[in-house]
């Protein structure tokens, strides 16, 4: 298989953001992206617009995002404007049967009230029928970093410097998500590139050249034909089915990471796969360099390891995923999240 590498969420002029699909393709290459999934607010225009397929080799995917005061919402792969509503179950529905993919968007969003950014969290949990959700949102990862005016300035000078991981509690939702059923986790930029103005100098809040060297989600993709109507939908249903890695590149390329099952006969499992119950498997984590990696089962740590590699035998049942954190300096950062492998049956 393939290893595929892009980023999804963004906003560019067709709605709140700064800079055109032009300059962010053109970037996209620079940096090595495979592909990039544009979520505008409520619109569909970039699609009527003919800009969706591939630009000098990096598929553009335009999707949006649903926009209601909270319970943001992600639509990709639908050429159905659907708009926001009061109960975030309508356009959950609206999504499904028209075939797209549905992406709770940042779920623990809390914005930077100092500086006037409002929280956009996501508060319905009743819902059920998205395919995925945000794990890992590097606008609102940075934020959460972000206490007064020193950091904020900081921030802005050394971004990266700000980004740590994703949110405890989102993790620990989403583990509790996939016990029922599987739920993909990706990462997501939200970058809009921002202007402001500091004492008459324009600011600029995470250029593109950097946000797309960020949070980014490595596909296993089993063929890509350069036909850009197959190649979505076969990214789609691969985002569905949970079979990629999130990453923040930034400090180390993490392509090359593998989390996989060996089962007995030799065949492997990959990210994604719920296996029934009693099923005895090999668990293998290889990391592209050395650093820390974490096993978890249910959320809770079972084994961590500094090194390339990590093996773990079982047959029990539960949610099963990994982690590798980096030491950088004096502060050890969140670096790659699998989605899981699971074993049914009573955990």
């Amino acid at each position: 298989m393939r290893e595929y590498v892009g980023v999804i969420h963004l906003h560019t002029e067709y709605s709140d953001g700064w800079g055109t699909y032009e300059q962010i393709m053109k970037t996209a290459k620079e940096v090595g992206l495979d592909f990039v999934i544009g979520t505008d607010h409520d619109t569909i225009q970039p699609k009527l617009d003919g800009l969706e397929g591939y630009h000098n080799g990096v598929l553009l995917i335009c999707g949006y995002e649903i926009t209601p005061e909270i319970n943001h919402y992600l639509a990709i792969g639908t050429d159905k404007l659907i708009p926001p509503s009061d109960n975030p179950q309508d356009y959950i529905d609206d999504v499904r049967e028209s075939g797209g993919l549905g992406v709770i968007a940042h779920p623990h969003h809390i914005g930077i009230k100092r500086f006037g950014v409002d929280a956009f969290p996501w508060n319905d949990w009743s819902v059920n029928g998205y395919d995925a959700m945000s794990i890992w949102d590097l606008v609102n990862d940075w934020g959460e970093n972000i206490n007064g005016y020193v950091s904020g300035l900081q921030g802005l000078i050394n971004p990266a410097g700000y980004i740590s991981g994703p949110n405890p509690k989102t993790l620990h939702l989403w583990d509790e998500l996939n016990r029922e059923r599987l739920v993909a986790g990706i990462g997501e930029l939200d970058n809009h590139n921002t202007h402001f103005k500091v004492f008459g100098i324009t600011v600029e809040v995470f250029k593109w050249e950097f946000a797309l060297k960020t949070i980014r989600n490595h596909l296993l993709i089993d063929d890509i034909t350069g036909d850009y109507e197959r190649d979505t939908k076969h990214i789609i249903d691969v985002i569905k089915r949970g079979r990629l890695f999130v990453a923040n590149d930034y400090f180390e390329n993490s392509r090359g990471f593998e989390f996989f099952a060996l089962l007995d006969g030799g065949k492997r499992a990959y990210m994604g796969e719920r296996l029934p119950a009693g099923t005895r498997m090999n668990l293998f984590i290889n990391s592209p360099k050395k650093a820390y990696i974490l096993l978890f089962h249910n959320g809770n740590l079972v084994k961590e390891k500094y090194s390339t590699n990590l093996t773990y035998a079982t047959d029990k049942s539960g949610v099963w995923r990994a982690e590798v954190h980096l030491q950088k300096g004096l502060w050890r950062r969140g670096w790659i999240y699998s989605n899981p492998i699971t074993i049914e049956g009573n955990y």
